[in-house]
């Protein structure tokens, strides 16, 4: 088995379609109706970059096919932040602890402090194989509204060591369908999807 990384151009893309599906694929993995970024949102995100972050988009090949994918951010003085996704029938072979590798030797000099999201119990075990602590735990589901499309999304965020407060994170409705209550059924329905957890049972303040 040969297994590559390799670095993808954001100004190539095709290559970079082919990245930000094997994330949103890897993702995808064990769960339903998933948001993930368009690629549409990808190129334009990354061939407009910001201008104090520096970011890696790392592809894994086996033997020339594609099996995993990695994206990384680190902005000056803060913690890095990287997302890991190996496609189902790739995984356990070593591919993410080589994308990982990869961004710690990418990141070594720029940022001491690396963390990561993950959106099962596998990432989260894969996270504690390497060192990393879990903190704040998330999920990223879409509602089903009378539309044929999913125009929007809502993210509360539990910590588990902190469970007294609950943060509203993000929430964004694309801006032709805004005025219709969506942003409000979004956050209704993620709060009943937060009282069913049991860390919830002691949250005081949103």
């Amino acid at each position: 088995m040969s297994l590559r990384v390799s670095t993808v151009d954001p100004q190539q893309v095709a290559q970079l379609r082919r990245w930000n599906g094997l994330l949103r694929d890897g993702y995808a993995v064990g769960r339903q109706r998933v948001w993930a970024r368009s690629d549409d949102a990808a190129i334009a995100q990354f061939q407009n970059p910001h201008p104090t972050r520096r970011s890696v988009l790392l592809l894994a090949e086996i033997d020339g096919v594609s099996v995993g994918a990695a994206e990384a951010h680190a902005n000056p003085e803060e913690p890095a932040d990287v997302e890991i996704a190996v496609l189902d029938g790739f995984r356990r072979q070593g591919v993410g602890r080589v994308l990982l590798g990869a961004v710690r030797g990418t990141f070594r000099t720029v940022a001491s402090t690396i963390r990561a999201e993950t959106y099962s119990e596998a990432g989260v075990a894969f996270a504690l194989s390497e060192g990393l602590d879990v903190g704040v735990r998330e999920s990223r589901q879409v509602l089903d509204l009378p539309i044929a499309l999913a125009v929007g999304y809502t993210e509360i965020l539990l910590s588990r060591h902190d469970p007294e407060i609950v943060h509203q994170d993000d929430t964004f409705v694309e801006e032709r369908m805004r005025g219709r209550g969506i942003g409000r059924a979004l956050k209704a329905a993620n709060l009943r999807q937060l009282m069913s957890l049991p860390e919830s049972a002691s949250s005081r303040f949103l």
